[in-house]
């Protein structure tokens, strides 16, 4: 609501000029409330509009992930140093779910963007390289430090062709991650230098985005490769089919009971028992003679041991059956 301008006592006038600055006093006043108004609306407007990112992966799935991706930089930064030639030191730095308006906003421009597919998969992939690093891998590929002594810039169509090595050695090694029972491969189709112009994702679809930072020589640069969820559903899914097939497999089945063969029921197998207990010097052994009396430990009747040809099976306690010793089986020997 406006202002109710002052009313004027009876009997005064106002000049021209007056009236003009309480005019003009009253036009500010009601601006200033017309914007306050728009920038509350549109403050409440964004906060509505701003919802934060869900992933699309169980727990489960993405700890899978993490793991795949974590062996997957490990291999990584061997094959950049056997190509390269130089130590390359790679990281995760981030491993998240984004929308792709979100990923594209987080790019510098100019960039170095690859776009490919994984084949036989369905879904467009991308590889960002900033072009400082991109830099510093063409003067490495040309036999250089690997230093970058331009500003960040566009990569010439040479440059983009020696980058080129690069950019399927790093995506051929995200499908050997993945290659288990089938065979994945990259295929690049297309490179883009300007965020703005890339439109190969519906600004809302969710990306799996993984950030690699690299250090090579002196330059410290962060890679990032954003992966949408139909190219990961189907990956996700044959490794849970593999890994349960192989749960399963690991289950082994009770051992059958051992089969009797027949042809052995007539063969003779001779039978001992002993006991130990009873332990003399050498010179006594040689000093005992007809009627000498050895004393035997106590508790030596129950410890009975039972062999066949010479191998030890059972254990028992001695006794008597009529007029006859006797041992009464009382355990297996376990080997």
């Amino acid at each position: 609501m406006a202002p109710i301008p002052p009313q004027m006592p009876k009997g005064e006038t106002m000049s021209q000029s007056e009236v003009e600055r309480l005019l003009a006093a009253v036009e500010d006043e009601q601006k200033a409330a017309t914007e306050s108004a728009e920038a509350s609306g549109a403050a409440s407007v964004s906060a509505r509009l701003d919802f934060p990112a869900v992933s699309l992966f169980s727990e489960g799935e993405f700890r899978s992930l993490r793991t795949r991706h974590e062996d997957y930089i490990r291999s990584l930064g061997g094959r950049l140093s056997a190509h390269l030639r130089l130590e390359c030191g790679l990281q995760m730095s981030k491993l998240e779910t984004m929308r792709f308006r979100s990923y594209l906003d987080g790019l510098s421009n100019p960039t170095h963007l690859a776009v490919f597919r994984i084949e036989p998969l369905t879904g467009v992939c991308l590889l960002d390289i900033p072009p400082r690093l991109g830099l510093s891998i063409v003067d490495r590929e040309l036999g250089g430090p690997g230093v970058c002594q331009d500003d960040a810039r566009d990569l010439t169509k040479m440059e983009t062709r020696l980058i080129a090595r690069v950019i399927d050695l790093i995506t051929t090694e995200w499908c050997g991650a993945w290659t288990e029972k089938m065979e994945y491969r990259p295929a690049l189709f297309a490179y883009e230098t300007c965020p703005r112009f890339v439109n190969t994702h519906p600004p809302d679809q969710m990306l799996l985005v993984l950030g690699m930072e690299l250090h090579l020589g002196d330059v410290v640069e962060q890679m990032q490769m954003a992966l949408p969820i139909s190219v990961l559903e189907p990956l996700l899914a044959r490794a849970d089919a593999d890994r349960r097939s192989a749960e399963a497999g690991s289950k082994t089945a009770p051992k059958a009971a051992p089969r009797w063969n027949p042809v052995m029921d007539d063969m003779p197998v001779r039978l001992t028992a002993e006991w130990h207990g009873l332990e003399v010097t050498a010179q006594q052994l040689g000093d005992l003679k007809p009627g000498d009396v050895l004393a035997i430990a106590p508790g030596s009747a129950d410890r009975i041991q039972i062999l066949l040809e010479s191998s030890p099976k059972y254990t028992g306690n001695l006794g008597t059956a009529g007029s006859n010793w006797a041992v009464k089986i009382a355990d297996v020997v376990r080997h």
